[in-house]
């Protein structure tokens, strides 16, 4: 997002943006991750995460290092950057469903929400420092450096990966007396999903209300993150990539650390005493991350000339300056309390042969949003010749209705936690019989809190 200026002269090599192309292209990533995601979540609830995971940084690493040898002259070397950054597209599109099963066996309920914050946090800090990196590479004409950079890291971390990974053993952090069976014997996991989990679990009313909650939430996302960075360093303001980046390791790294880690925590500890406090912490996430959003483009900045949007200190010399770096940190806070408490969420109304699945049809529909973003962005600015305030109040109003749906999720989620640990509980039970020569136990025993039937 930071370098489309200067990717997009790359590209066309005549100083012009082209928002709506550039938007094209970013979509076409987000795009690629869509589908990708829908297939691997389902491979990722029968099959090895850790092999999939593989393959998905590899695809990954790929897609950056072709980038290197791109081809120059439009349209040859647009249609070569689609190619690349839907390759891209595809590798990021699986990684999410794969952590999300994966962590629903390796990790307690009790340590997700800050191994979630940690992930967040390194993600930040990863992508922070890339940004400047990045910034600076484009900046001075070396943007084929970078792609070799970055392919050359993943493909580092791919062989990390296949070295120390560890498969866990599938349902084993679940619920409690089934980990005691997985881990205490031989016994394995080894349900799939059929219609009837389907209807009684994934379209439970919470899961319905996240698929289409991750739309709006997103969609403001990913406008705002298409339309800040060009907004930024377009006349009259002309603040330097370089200097966009140092704002970011500035506001943005501590921002990402503090609503990862520390959120991360607090969410474990109110989560634990109630699933509740978790939706209230993803509601004030999101409101907070739209005032912030729409302070960016509310606050007077200060005019600068190109040599001055290059100077970190004189940008701090203006209130403004300390006002947008505030408002940064927010947004980067504000996004760690949200991701860190709504995976959690998900693993804990789902069965564990559904985790991936149910990870990446949200991911789908979150990518899709995230993909119509900067085309919807792109498409405004071009018809309203470039007037940032406008377009952003026009699109961001999109995302009004993602905290509503949440404050209605309160109502089900107790209900729907407790489905799937009675589920969970009966399966226990038939486990350990099986493995004793009993028969099977009929899922039909398991019955709603209303009924008055005897309850597992």
């Amino acid at each position: 997002m930071l370098n489309m200026l200067v990717l997009s002269d790359i590209i066309w090599q005549d100083q012009t943006f082209y928002p709506l192309e550039m938007g094209i292209l970013i979509g076409t990533r987000t795009w690629g991750m869509a589908v990708s995601g829908l297939l691997i979540g389902r491979l990722a609830d029968k099959f090895s995460r850790k092999f999939l995971l593989l393959i998905m940084v590899f695809l990954i690493a790929a897609g950056r290092f072709l980038n290197a040898f791109a081809p120059m002259g439009e349209p040859i070397s647009y249609g070569y950057f689609l190619f690349c950054f839907s390759l891209t597209g595809l590798g990021l599109g699986g990684i999410e469903p794969i952590i999300l099963s994966y962590t629903n066996d390796a990790l307690s309920k009790e340590k997700r929400s800050r191994f979630f914050g940690i992930q967040e946090s390194s993600r930040q800090v990863g992508a922070t420092f890339g940004t400047i990196l990045s910034a600076i590479l484009f900046q001075f004409g070396y943007w084929k450096l970078y792609f070799w950079i970055a392919g050359s890291i993943l493909f580092i971390i791919m062989i990390i990966l296949w070295i120390y990974l560890k498969e866990p053993k599938r349902g084993q952090n679940s619920q409690k007396d089934l980990s005691n069976l997985l881990n205490s014997t031989d016994i394995v996991y080894e349900y799939q999903l059929n219609a009837k989990t389907v209807k009684s679990t994934i379209f439970s009313p919470t899961n319905i209300i996240a698929f289409i909650e991750g739309i709006f939430t997103w969609l403001i996302f990913a406008i705002a993150l298409y339309m800040i960075y060009p907004y930024l360093q377009s006349e009259p303001y002309n603040i330097s990539p370089i200097a966009n980046g140092i704002l970011m390791i500035i506001f943005g790294m501590p921002g990402a650390i503090f609503g990862g880690i520390v959120f991360g925590k607090i969410s474990d500890t109110f989560g634990k005493r109630n699933i509740k406090w978790r939706v209230i912490l993803i509601i004030f996430s999101i409101i907070t991350l739209f005032i912030s959003i729409v302070l960016v483009f509310v606050i007077p900045l200060q005019p600068l000339t190109p040599e001055e949007g290059n100077n970190i200190i004189l940008l701090f010399s203006y209130p403004s300056g300390w006002m947008f770096g505030l408002i940064i940190f927010t947004i980067r806070a504000v996004l760690g309390i949200y991701n860190v408490n709504q995976n959690p969420i998900i693993q804990a109304i789902n069965l564990p042969e559904a985790q991936g699945t149910v990870s990446s049809w949200g991911q789908f529909l979150e990518t899709i949003a995230n993909g119509l973003g900067p085309v919807i962005a792109g498409y405004i600015l071009s018809v309203n010749e470039g007037n940032y305030f406008e377009a952003a109040w026009i699109t961001l109003l999109l995302g009004i209705p993602g905290a509503f749906l949440w404050i209605l999720a309160l109502k089900f989620i107790n209900s729907d936690v407790a489905r799937i640990q009675r589920i969970l509980k009966l399966r226990t039970k038939e486990l350990h019989e099986r493995n004793n020569g009993i028969k099977e136990i009929d899922l039909k025993e398991i019955v709603e809190p209303n009924e008055k039937k005897k309850k597992i």
